[in-house]
C-alpha cells in the first residue's frame, strides 16, 4: 500500500472527526481529503509522473500534510526542505535531486521563475524541469520521500524511504499509544523526519495532530501556555524544547498542563538525571524515549521507569521492534561483552532504499549482513557506538565518526569546515558541538592567515556560513586560535577542543541571561 493509504484509513472512517490543527487552522478528515483532492487536481496540471521528485518548501501546517499526502498518493516523492532554507542551498539540493516540481506558499513565490504557476489552497505550484521517469506499476519498495541532510562531502545528502518501509516503522511507533480523544503535538519542521513520527502516531490512532509553532521551542512560558490552550495530551520533541524548563522554577507544569499524559523526545538524549528532573517535575506524565536514525525512522522506544533504567548516567534505549534486529560488533567483527563498546547495526524491513545517486555511500552504510554469508539481507551500519547491559539493553554512547546532531537535525561539522575554509582569509577551521545546560551548539575555531578585528571576522564567517547552510548549521561561536592544540601523533586534539567549546559556549549563555 501506498504510505498515504496506511495513514488516511482511520482518517476516512471518522471524516467529521477533528484532523489537524495549526495556529491558523482547524480541519476534520472531510475537509483534509478535500485539500488532498485539490492536491492532487493541481499536480496533475503539471503533467508529473510516477517517481519524479517534488520539493516541497513550507512550514509544518495543514495545508502542507494536505500536499504531502497528494504527492504520495500520486505516485511521487517528496523532498521537504527548510522554508528558511539559503538560496545558495538551495540550488545545491535541486542540482543533486533534480526535482521536476516545486512548492512553497504563494506569498513567498520569486519572480523570474520561467515556468507556469498552479495555485491550490495558497500554495504555488510549478515545474522546474523534465520527467524522467517511465510509467510503471506501484510497488511498496517505490521511494516515499528524501530527507536531506549534511553531508562530509560538502554537500546535502539525500536519504531515500520506501512506503512500505516508511509505513512499516510507523506503524510500530504508534503502538506507543494515545488516549482517547488525546490530541498530539508536533513541533518539528517537514524536513525533519521526526515530524512523519508525529504524524503517523495521531493518525493511525484517529487523534488530533496539532502544529504547534516552531517559534514557541525558543519561549517556554510561550509553549506551556500554547500546549495548554490546545490541551496537548502527547508531546513530541526534541530535549532541547524542554531543557529551558528544567533550571527554571517559577513555572509548575503539574499545575499549567493539566491535559498533558506524555512527553515522547527523540533524535537527542536526556541523560538519567534530566530525565528524573522531567519526572519530577510531571509526576502523573509518562516520559517515552524513541530512538532511531533518518536511514530507519526508528529502530526501538521505550517507555521510561522511575526512576529510568541508567548505565553509568546513560538512559536504556530499550530493545528493538519486533521484525526489528539490533546488534553490535566490534571493530574485530565480534559482539563485544556486556558493557563493551561497539558499532550498533540495524536490520528489518523498515531501513532506506539508500542514498541518492550516491552508491558508494550507499555500498558503506547498507551492507549485508556481516554475521553470515548465507543471506542477501541488507544490514545498516549505523555508526553510532553503544554497549548492552547484563539484561541486553542498549546504551548510546557517542558516534563512530564526527557528526552530531543540533535541534534535532543530523550535522556533519566537516560540510561547515568546507564552506569557511573558502574564505582567503582562513587558514585552517575546526567545527566542533558544544553542550549548554539548554542545548547542543557548534563553536569554531579557526586560525587565519592574518589576524581580523575580532567582530569583523565573526561577522565574516557568520555571514558566509549564512549565505550557504540551514540556520542550524551556522555556528553560534567563532573563536580565533594562533594554533589549533594538536596530539602527540600530529592530530587535532578535539577533546581539547571541545572542552574550549562548553566553556565559550556556557560563558555565552550565561552573559546573555543576565542581560
Amino acid at each position: 500500500m501506498l504510505l498515504s493509504d496506511v495513514l488516511l484509513q482511520r482518517i476516512r472512517s471518522a471524516t467529521n472527526s477533528l484532523a489537524i490543527v495549526d495556529e491558523r487552522e482547524s480541519w476534520t478528515g472531510s475537509r483534509l481529503l478535500k485539500e488532498i483532492e485539490l492536491f492532487q487536481q493541481a499536480l496533475s496540471k503539471l503533467d508529473l509522473r510516477k517517481g519524479d521528485r517534488v520539493i516541497v518548501q513550507m512550514e509544518a501546517k495543514a495545508a502542507a500534510i494536505a500536499l504531502l499526502f497528494a504527492i504520495w498518493s500520486t505516485g511521487l516523492i517528496s523532498v521537504p526542505v527548510a522554508p528558511e532554507l539559503p538560496d545558495k542551498r538551495a540550488d545545491e539540493i535541486c542540482e543533486k535531486i533534480r526535482p521536476a516540481a516545486y512548492a512553497c506558499p504563494v506569498g513567498q513565490l520569486k519572480e523570474g521563475i520561467g515556468f507556469p504557476v498552479v495555485e491550490c489552497s495558497k500554495v504555488a505550484l510549478w515545474r522546474t524541469g523534465e520527467s524522467s521517469q517511465a510509467e510503471c506499476p506501484f510497488h511498496p519498495s517505490d521511494p516515499a520521500y528524501i530527507i536531506m541532510t549534511s553531508g562530509s562531502t560538502g554537500t546535502p545528502k539525500g536519504i531515500v524511504m520506501s512506503h512500505g518501509a516508511a509505513a512499516f516503522a510507523l506503524s510500530k511507533f504508534a503502538r506507543m499509544g494515545v488516549g482517547a480523544g488525546g490530541r498530539v503535538g508536533s513541533i518539528s519542521p517537514l524536513h525533519f523526519d521526526f515530524s512523519l513520527l508525529d504524524l503517523g502516531v495521531a493518525f493511525l490512532n484517529a487523534t488530533v495532530l496539532v502544529q504547534v509553532p516552531r517559534v514557541l521551542a525558543h519561549h517556554p512560558r510561550a509553549l506551556i501556555d500554547y500546549l495548554n490552550e490546545q490541551r496537548i495530551s502527547q508531546m513530541h520533541s526534541v530535549p532541547s524544547v524542554w531543557r529551558p524548563m528544567l533550571g527554571n522554577y517559577n513555572c509548575d507544569p503539574v499545575s499549567e498542563l493539566p491535559y498533558l499524559d506524555t512527553v515522547v523526545y527523540g533524535a537527542e538524549g536526556f541523560t538519567a538525571a534530566e530525565v528524573q528532573t522531567l519526572q519530577q517535575w510531571m509526576p502523573k506524565v509518562r516520559v517515552v524515549q524513541a530512538f532511531g536514525h533518518t536511514e530507519s525512522i526508528g529502530c526501538c522506544y521505550k517507555e521510561l521507569s522511575r526512576p529510568p533504567q541508567a548505565f553509568d548516567g546513560r538512559v536504556s534505549l530499550g530493545s528493538a521492534f519486533t521484525e526489528t534486529e539490533m546488534f553490535v560488533l566490534g571493530d574485530d567483527g565480534c559482539t563485544p561483552d556486556s558493557g563493551q563498546v561497539g558499532e550498533l547495526h540495524v536490520k528489518g524491513p523498515h531501513l532506506f532504499s539508500g542514498y541518492w545517486r550516491d552508491p558508494n555511500l550507499t555500498e558503506e552504510r547498507l551492507i549485508p549482513d556481516p554475521r553470515t554469508s548465507e543471506n542477501n539481507d541488507l544490514v545498516f551500519r549505523s555508526g553510532d557506538l553503544v554497549l548492552r547491559d547484563e539484561v541486553g539493553e542498549f546504551y548510546f554512547v557517542g558516534r563512530k565518526d564526527f557528526q552530531v546532531k543540533v535541534g534535532g537535525n543530523r550535522v556533519e561539522p566537516e560540510e561547515i569546515e568546507l564552506v569557511l575554509s573558502r574564505d582567503p582569509a582562513v587558514s585552517r577551521v575546526h567545527v566542533v558541538p558544544a553542550t549548554t545546560r539548554s542545548r547542543t551548539t557548534l563553536v569554531c575555531f579557526v586560525v587565519l592567515h592574518r589576524q581580523i578585528e575580532e567582530f569583523a571576522f565573526s561577522a565574516r564567517l557568520r555571514k558566509r556560513a549564512a549565505e550557504a547552510l540551514p540556520r542550524y548549521m551556522v555556528p553560534r561561536c567563532f573563536k580565533q586560535l594562533d594554533d589549533l592544540p594538536l596530539l602527540s601523533n600530529g592530530k587535532v586534539d578535539r577533546a581539547k577542543l571541545g572542552l574550549w567549546a562548553n566553556q565559550i559556549a556556557n560563558s555565552e549563555s550565561e552573559r546573555k541571561a543576565t542581560r
